[in-house]
């Protein structure tokens, strides 16, 4: 799996909002999963919280670049 673009984060709101991106991944039996989204740019300004949680069964496999 990958992005189709590189996340981007700008100034936050005048309520200070938090940008906010969470991803919850499952890998089955035998599955294997490549993880490559494109990076992240932070702004000045910027307020923001990725999450990134997977999940491998006992045979799965998972390469990642973060």
């Amino acid at each position: 799996l990958t992005t189709p673009a590189a996340n981007k984060l700008y100034r936050a709101d005048s309520n200070n909002v938090a940008w906010t991106q969470h991803t919850h991944l499952k890998i089955e039996d035998g599955a294997t999963l490549e993880w490559l989204p494109q990076e992240t740019l932070a702004f000045d300004g910027s307020r923001g919280e990725q999450t990134v949680i997977i999940d491998l069964a006992e045979t799965a496999k998972c390469l990642g670049w973060e």
